[in-house]
């Protein structure tokens, strides 16, 4: 019969440790990031990227980076501990707004989007969108072809000093900073750093 020694129990310590505070993986379980994460994809979350986290309770102790625009980020939505995941759009200071369209406009500087095809998936003709997010920074997006629909996108936020701006991917199908407004660099807990099928 197998008996726990000292080392197998903290070795499963330590596991959690890690697990809890530096690196973690989640189940892609929506369609809100499509057509760059799928359902059922595993991804995994470097979790002090960006804040160092109090082991098994996920509150920051501290910041050790600023999230940039275009990180995939897994963040706790707004007065919940449901976690979510979406690409940052807006850093502090920025002014977010959207065109008649539902495409975002950052600082009164409206992105540079290409179209690349239209796709049908589940019986939805949807197109898929290059977002030109900066110089560096380029990402697909889905879009529904509905002329003039768009979700949520009649304000203008002004983002504060720790607040960041978040959307999914699959722009129309999504629960996102259009919805709960910012997200505080606190509720961030970590960006994704790897894929897996």
């Amino acid at each position: 019969m197998f008996k726990f020694k000292l080392w197998h129990i903290l070795l499963i310590i330590l596991i959690l440790v890690l697990r809890s505070s530096f690196i973690d993986h989640y189940r892609v379980s929506s369609k809100t990031m499509e057509p760059n994460f799928q359902v059922k994809q595993v991804i995994i979350v470097n979790k002090i990227k960006y804040n160092f986290l109090i082991p098994f309770i996920n509150q920051a102790l501290f910041k050790t980076q600023n999230p940039a625009r275009g990180d995939v980020v897994i963040y706790r939505k707004p007065n919940t501990d449901i976690p979510l995941l979406g690409r940052i759009i807006g850093v502090p200071f920025d002014q977010i707004s959207f065109n008649s369209e539902g495409w975002p406009i950052i600082n009164d500087s409206e992105l540079n989007i290409k179209y690349i095809k239209t796709t049908t998936i589940e019986n939805r003709e949807l197109k898929v969108f290059q977002f030109q997010i900066s110089k560096d920074v380029s990402f697909n997006v889905l879009k529904m072809d509905i002329p003039g629909f768009n979700l949520n996108t009649k304000q203008t936020k002004v983002l504060k000093e720790d607040e960041y701006f978040i959307m999914a991917d699959n722009i129309d199908f999504s629960i996102d900073s259009r919805m709960h407004g910012p997200v505080e660099h606190k509720n961030i807990l970590g960006k994704i750093i790897n894929v897996q099928f």
